[in-house]
């Protein structure tokens, strides 16, 4: 994990480190971003410096395509039954993974960190790799063999047919969201997701607890994360903003 500190640098150092995390795959948090950037402004910098393109395709609670820039994360005592809104772990993930046309980049605005609670978990593909490699040879065969069907969008439009892993570039992971419509399928999964878990307290994974005004920025397609459980108590204890680039070069 990278941590650069905008309020002591300029937005050209920020866009040498932004093309370092979009091409070699690691992450990055821009320390007190939203004290000199408000989200506005942040996405003219992706725009306009960057060169990125926004992809708006956002999914609300009843899975219908909703076109925002960006979508507020907010805990929600009343929608805790849903991952996005709730205070429990999270496990790992991409965030684009029912997408045949993914954008690659994912930008996580912390408008408002829990006190206690609530760390990043980081998975690198590289390391999801070297680990499968060692320790699960036939389970990485099926994942970069296996056709799966993975979506979110209850209209039907939007879908991902993928390998779970694309030879050594690109991953594309969401359990919930993978539909295990035959016996060999659902095996691969469960023993992925199984397998994943018994990484979360290993040095394969990184945590970092991002603080309010930082921006998390990753490449959801070389890695994948999650979320540690946090403490909350009322609404809006805890706040952040996604929002998703196509790189474009």
């Amino acid at each position: 994990m990278k941590i650069f500190d905008l309020e002591k640098s300029n937005l050209n150092d920020l866009a040498i480190n932004l093309k370092e995390c979009a091409f070699k795959g690691n992450p990055l948090v821009i320390k007190n971003a939203l004290r000199s950037l408000d989200l506005k402004r942040f996405g003219q910098f992706l725009k306009g410096r960057m060169k990125y393109s926004n992809d708006d395709r956002q999914f609300n609670l009843e899975n219908y395509l909703e076109r925002k820039k960006w979508f507020t994360v907010i805990y929600d005592k009343d929608k805790s039954s849903v991952y996005t809104h709730s205070k429990t772990r999270q496990p790992l993930h991409n965030d684009n993974a029912w997408l045949s046309d993914p954008a690659e980049m994912v930008f996580l605005a912390f408008e408002k960190q829990a006190i206690e609670g609530g760390e990043t978990t980081i998975y690198r593909l590289d390391n999801i790799l070297t680990d499968l490699q060692k320790e699960e040879k036939q389970l990485l065969n099926d994942l970069q063999t296996i056709q799966v069907l993975i979506k979110k969008d209850i209209s039907g439009k939007y879908f991902n047919h993928t390998t779970i892993i694309n030879g050594e570039n690109s991953i594309y992971w969401n359990y919930y969201r993978t539909e295990k419509s035959n016996n060999r399928t659902k095996i691969m999964c469960d023993k992925f997701f199984e397998f994943l878990e018994s990484k979360e307290n290993t040095n394969s994974i990184e945590i970092f607890k991002c603080k309010t005004s930082d921006i998390l920025c990753i490449n959801d397609t070389k890695l994948l994360h999650g979320r540690l459980a946090f403490s909350a108590k009322n609404r809006g204890d805890r706040i952040l903003h996604q929002s998703m680039w196509y790189l474009n070069n």
